[in-house]
């Protein structure tokens, strides 16, 4: 269940190709428009839609299934980030220009930190961490502290992370296999 509606394999994927069908349009407005405006820049850039930015979050995953369905997304000239979940076709791109997703990574490291596992400690501390440099965003977002005050909390909260991360990638687990990943990033 999601949401106290009772799911299934039939419905999830039927979601997915009912939602996939509904964006295919905007889809196709988004890649021209981003196109025309690469060309015209002379390189590509995040394009603005409905006044925010479009970071690639724009198009769920069952539209492509594969490397070169992202790359005929993107462009060949594509030079801007992408914020994306974990999917693996993402790692084809340079790690510079992929972000993963804190919404994802938090979802992932909760369930992790859930789970009853000899982990789970460990688990909830990279938790507390990834919430913790949430919060001091949000802060930073509110207006409650400025950019200088902001980054240094943040230095110090990744820097302990980067710690936590490299010495639970070495574990022949599911903490691990997350840490192995985001250690890449």
């Amino acid at each position: 269940m999601v949401w106290l509606l009772p799911i299934s394999l039939g419905s999830v994927a039927n979601l997915q190709q009912v939602s996939s069908a509904a964006l295919a349009p905007a889809m196709v407005e988004v890649q021209g428009q981003r196109r025309r405006d690469a060309l015209a820049r002379g390189h590509a850039q995040s394009l603005a839609v409905g006044g925010g930015q479009w970071h690639g979050n724009l198009v769920p995953a069952p539209v492509w299934s594969g490397k070169q369905q992202l790359r005929a997304l993107l462009g060949e000239a594509f030079a801007g980030l992408v914020t994306s979940d974990p999917f693996t076709d993402y790692n084809s791109l340079e790690t510079k220009r992929r972000h993963l997703c804190w919404a994802h990574l938090v979802r992932n490291l909760r369930g992790r930190a859930e789970a009853v596992s000899p982990w789970q400690g460990e688990a909830e501390a990279l938790l507390a961490r990834a919430e913790e440099l949430l919060t001091v965003w949000a802060r930073f977002r509110g207006g409650e502290i400025d950019r200088a005050t902001m980054q240094g909390k943040l230095e110090a909260i990744q820097a302990a992370m980067r710690e936590q991360v490299e010495g639970y990638r070495q574990q022949r687990n599911t903490l691990g296999a997350l840490c192995s990943e985001l250690h890449k990033h």
